[in-house]
């Protein structure tokens, strides 16, 4: 059996619970630094699904809407949702909506990480 490998990256823009001038500075910089690392390093994803969870910004909007169409051999899925749960929420909600590869078939494995575990 092939594996058809989920990566799911839980993602939140809005304030943080800890001081990070990196981030306050620019909203993207986790999420960049993320989609950055996985598009040098050689892997076998078949998807990435990027779960931003409440409100964003403009500038967090521009860059999701102007960047990543692929990661890698893998396709780049974004999905919003309020910000219900956290990143369990998150999580949750792309396994419950059993979320198929394009060519119809249920993935194997998922790793679910959030945006700041670099």
């Amino acid at each position: 059996m092939t594996a058809r490998i989920h990566y799911v990256i839980a993602a939140y823009c809005g304030p943080r619970g800890y001081p990070d001038r990196r981030y306050e500075q620019d909203r993207t910089v986790f999420i960049a630094a993320h989609l950055t690392s996985l598009r040098r390093l050689s892997h076998s994803l078949q998807q990435v699904t990027l779960v931003v969870s409440g409100e964003t910004s403009p500038e967090v909007d521009a860059f999701l809407a102007a960047e990543w169409p692929r990661v890698g051999s893998a396709d780049l899925v974004v999905v919003r949702r309020p910000n219900v749960g956290m990143s369990y929420g998150a999580f949750a909600d792309v396994v419950a909506a059993r979320v198929v590869t394009k060519g119809g078939q249920d993935f194997t494995h998922y790793i679910l990480t959030e945006d700041d575990y670099l």
